[in-house]
């Protein structure tokens, strides 16, 4: 669900917030991009809890918040200097934040095949 979800919002950003030219538009994606964030939003602590050790479980929670927050505090002035490069054009942050999300879903997935093999049903 967790791959799904976040696939979800890659195609969201790059299939219909990308080609968007109106309020409509716009209020569609982020009506739409609201439920599948919230889903992957939502699932990653639970992903984490249920590979982890139950004495562990607040220590990896924290450590995976912490190593988000850096690519969060990173991902935001590069989007602002693409946003002020394109003068005002919000393509190249629509292209930026597509691509890394679906580029980082991959891995995800890449490393769920690599743990479990192709058994989409089969537990972590």
């Amino acid at each position: 669900m967790f791959v799904l979800m976040c696939y979800l919002s890659a195609v969201l950003i790059l299939g219909l917030w990308l080609p968007a030219s109106g309020d409509a538009a716009t209020i569609v994606f982020a009506a739409l991009f609201g439920f599948s964030s919230g889903g992957y939003i939502s699932l990653t602590p639970a992903l984490v809890a249920q590979i982890s050790p139950p004495n562990e479980i607040g220590y990896r929670i924290g450590v995976l918040f912490g190593s988000a927050a850096i690519p969060g505090l990173i991902t935001s002035p590069i989007a602002g200097a693409a946003l002020s490069h394109a003068r005002g054009n919000y393509d190249d942050v629509k292209i930026y934040g597509g691509v890394f999300f679906a580029a980082g879903t991959s891995l995800v997935l890449l490393a769920r095949l690599m743990k479990t093999g192709f058994k989409p049903l089969s537990i972590f």
